[in-house]
């Protein structure tokens, strides 16, 4: 259930932004989920070589091709000549080259994360310090409004903002280091 929440938008995300249509977005995620479900045990996790990002990623990358040539019969149809429908066809697939999946990937794990951490943070600290942290660090309102709007003095919005900053690291660190690994039998 985490991996599905967590990986899950990354994954439907990165699949829209690639030019997938909703219906198609959701066979890259399901089909994502069942080659990892398949290959997990096969997954070696060695940073040093390679992640379970880098490992996902590429198996995003290929459940997304592999949607594009599910669908270049369909798009060939619409086509009267076959050098026309044969550009077509290129052109889909260059367009899933040209622009870096790694980088649509990472900025897509990174809001992904962000969000899952503030999810496990509001669960952690008060809700005056959450209130805190949110005008004075997100949305960078001045501490002097903070102040007269919640009724706290300035020092407590200081160390609401530094505790709310702990847990955060707390909750990425957890999230990345227990996002979804197996766990070693001990057989």
């Amino acid at each position: 259930d985490e991996f599905v929440s967590i990986y899950g938008r990354v994954i439907y995300n990165v699949a829209i932004r690639k030019g997938l249509k909703n219906a198609a977005a959701e066979d890259v995620a399901q089909e994502t989920y069942l080659a990892v479900m398949k290959g997990i045990q096969k997954f070696q996790h060695d940073p040093s070589k390679h992640s379970f990002r880098r490992w996902l990623r590429t198996i995003v990358k290929n459940k997304i091709a592999d949607q594009y040539r599910k669908r270049i019969p369909v798009v060939a149809k619409h086509y009267d000549d076959t050098r026309t429908r044969a550009a077509a066809t290129i052109d889909r697939f260059e367009d899933l080259a040209a622009s870096p999946l790694d980088d649509l990937w990472d900025k897509e794990w990174a809001k992904t994360l962000a969000a899952a951490a503030t999810e496990r943070v509001k669960k952690q600290a008060s809700t005056e310090q959450y209130q805190i942290y949110d005008r004075y660090v997100i949305k960078e309102l001045p501490v002097k409004e903070i102040t007269e709007s919640l009724g706290v003095s300035k020092e407590s919005v200081y160390l609401a903002k530094h505790r709310v900053n702990v847990l955060y690291k707390k909750a990425i660190k957890e999230i990345e280091k227990t996002m979804w690994l197996p766990k070693k039998s001990k057989d």
